[in-house]
């Protein structure tokens, strides 16, 4: 077993012994943090009353049919989430830049705003292109929420709904609906330092999904390198990856510490508890 010991005089040592990692008393762990990542970025969608038209008049009946939902995950991926209503003749995948993502329903299914919400949320679970960079829940008000599965300030990540603002009731020309998105951000950045100690808490994922990563290094250049990442405080399970998506460490209680060091090739896990 590897014991890991940290001290004024000598930093991090290793040496023989029960499997641990302590900090020498007096030592000022804040003060030997690098860098910090606390939470996740969501985004609320409120489709202010929308739904789709279906059969007998009502308020607030629009057709969604070709209608876009743009995304854009922390890592640069884009995507679109484009709308088929099955019974009115669709247009299709409109072919837009990144990846499509087909939301197709007949109108019956998507006739309120809690089933058009809870539809997506499902789309967007359900679609693996999406559930590994975002998780989607109707926030119990029927506004469709969006949570970067990475964790820090992952920036916009709804880019654009603009099919989803200036809509005119089909039933009554003066009705014109807008929806709106906000945003949470998360803070710092969801790739870690390659040196030094990272913490990283409060995870907002539900699923245990979220994560962070730690960049790869340069080869032999920096064998032997070392690196801590620790979960001080509160929040859901998160996982820490490598460059290439692999699990290194998977945080699911609050205070647990992960050491890693490079040999030269890969990070490789020295010790977590």
């Amino acid at each position: 077993m590897v014991q890991v010991i940290y001290t004024k005089d000598q930093g991090l040592k290793q040496q023989g012994g029960a499997g641990s990692f302590s900090i020498e008393s007096g030592v000022p762990l804040a003060g030997q943090i690098k860098d910090t990542v606390t939470s996740n970025t969501f985004a609320v969608i409120d489709f202010a009353g929308i739904k789709q038209a279906d059969g007998a008049a009502g308020a607030l009946e629009f057709d969604l049919d070709s209608k876009v939902i743009k995304l854009r995950s922390a890592g640069g991926e884009k995507f679109y989430i484009y709308f088929t209503v099955t019974n009115t003749g669709n247009t299709g995948d409109p072919g837009l830049e990144g990846t499509g993502i087909s939301f197709s329903n007949a109108a019956a299914d998507i006739n309120s705003e809690k089933k058009l919400v809870d539809a997506l949320v499902a789309k967007i679970n359900g679609a693996a292109a999406l559930n590994v960079e975002f998780e989607a829940v109707n926030d119990g008000n029927d506004h469709l929420k969006i949570t970067a599965l990475r964790m820090g300030n992952s920036g916009t990540i709804v880019t654009d709904i603009s099919d989803f603002v200036g809509l005119v009731d089909t039933n009554n020309a003066n009705a014109v609906v807008n929806s709106t998105v906000t945003f949470t951000h998360g803070e710092g950045s969801h790739v870690l330092s390659s040196g030094g100690i990272s913490q990283a808490s409060g995870a907002l994922n539900v699923a245990g999904d979220s994560f962070v990563v730690i960049s790869d290094l340069t080869e032999d250049d920096h064998h032997g390198a070392r690196k801590i990442v620790h979960r001080p405080a509160n929040g859901q399970t998160f996982i820490l990856k490598n460059s290439a998506g692999g699990t290194l460490y998977t945080f699911d209680t609050e205070g647990e510490v992960a050491h890693l060091v490079w040999n030269g090739t890969a990070w490789k896990l020295l010790f977590g508890s």
